[in-house]
């Protein structure tokens, strides 16, 4: 009996939040400080650009209610094979985006759901030895998706991009990333969390 109990403690803690951000060395919220003039990627220090969102890492207080007929006439695509957003209401596609999907990690498929909105917040991960790490202020127009096998704190969301601008190749760690215009008009189209976002296809090797 005790074995079991532990077994099912251990277990429950590797499926935590905790243990993620542990086993990953992954940070997703990351409080913006307007200080940081520079971030890091692949070994290079990136200027970053002047953030004037007057918001800090707190999720928007935005409430979905069920049957909100704006939320379920929207749908969000993620066309990995042709690296492309597309935003659809009312079956209509009204955005089409091109975006850079995962490189250094999977970008996930299947269906997911806009659960956290952040305005502005750094991100910080990889690995310093592989030279995968990443340390980016004012990354802006955060939409975090998640499903019930893949919880939206494991870090995937569109996001603006200001650390490259090969847009329509892979150059993620699983998140889609955006050109700031375009994450800004995706983030005003959603308004809210609750949107369906599927993703399908194949990410070209490069």
């Amino acid at each position: 009996m005790l074995a079991a109990l532990f077994l099912t403690g251990l277990f429950a803690l590797t499926q935590s939040r905790e243990w993620y951000f542990f086993t990953t060395g992954k940070e997703q919220f990351v409080s913006y400080d307007p200080s940081q003039s520079v971030g890091f990627y692949e070994g290079k220090v990136i200027p970053v650009p002047p953030v004037s969102i007057a918001y800090n890492v707190e999720q928007e207080k935005d409430t979905v209610v069920l049957g909100d007929a704006d939320v379920a006439n929207k749908k969000i695509e993620v066309d990995l094979t042709n690296q492309r957003v597309y935003a659809f209401e009312n079956g209509n596609k009204v955005y089409d985006f091109l975006i850079s999907s995962g490189k250094y990690g999977r970008t996930p498929t299947g269906e997911f759901t806009i659960e956290r909105r952040v305005p502005v917040q750094s991100m910080i991960g990889g690995n310093k030895a592989l030279g995968t790490y990443y340390n980016l202020p004012g990354v802006r127009y955060v939409q975090y998706f998640g499903n019930t096998s893949i919880p939206w704190w494991k870090g995937f969301s569109f996001h603006s991009t200001y650390w490259h601008n090969n847009f329509g190749h892979p150059m993620s760690h699983g998140c889609i990333n955006m050109t700031l215009a375009d994450s800004e008009a995706l983030w005003n189209w959603t308004g809210q969390t609750g949107v369906k976002v599927v993703i399908y296809g194949t990410t070209p090797a490069s």
